[in-house]
């Protein structure tokens, strides 16, 4: 619901296996205080919303087991509390942005079971 987006001190939200679907809407980059976001095992397609870089707390991004697409966005960089970036076993296409190589504090980075290409940064 809309109403989530006005929860502006959450930290955590967990809504892995369900069957939630359709797109991640950018309305999410609106919760600036978000340490760990956690969707995986659902039904969303579509693009990483580019809002997403505006999670600068974030230290958690877990998309795995969805239908996402698209290119990786390079906007991520600006969540440089990053620990764990999870977005194995979807369809992201393109090159691993090399932006991602200055993403000091990542220490899990797992794109496995996608259609990437191209050298690793």
């Amino acid at each position: 619901p809309n109403s989530i987006y006005n929860l502006t001190r959450l930290e955590d939200l967990r809504l892995e296996n369900n069957y939630i679907g359709g797109s991640i809407l950018p309305d999410l980059g609106k919760l600036k205080k978000l340490v760990r976001l956690t969707l995986d095992l659902n039904v969303f397609r579509g693009q990483i919303p580019t809002s997403f870089g505006k999670l600068t707390d974030l230290k958690t991004l877990s998309l795995a087991g969805n239908y996402m697409n698209g290119p990786l966005p390079r906007e991520l960089r600006n969540s440089i509390h990053m620990k764990t970036l999870n977005l194995h076993d979807n369809s992201f296409q393109g090159t691993i942005p090399s932006e991602y190589g200055t993403m000091r504090n990542l220490t899990e980075l797992d794109l496995a079971y996608n259609q990437l290409t191209g050298p690793i940064p």
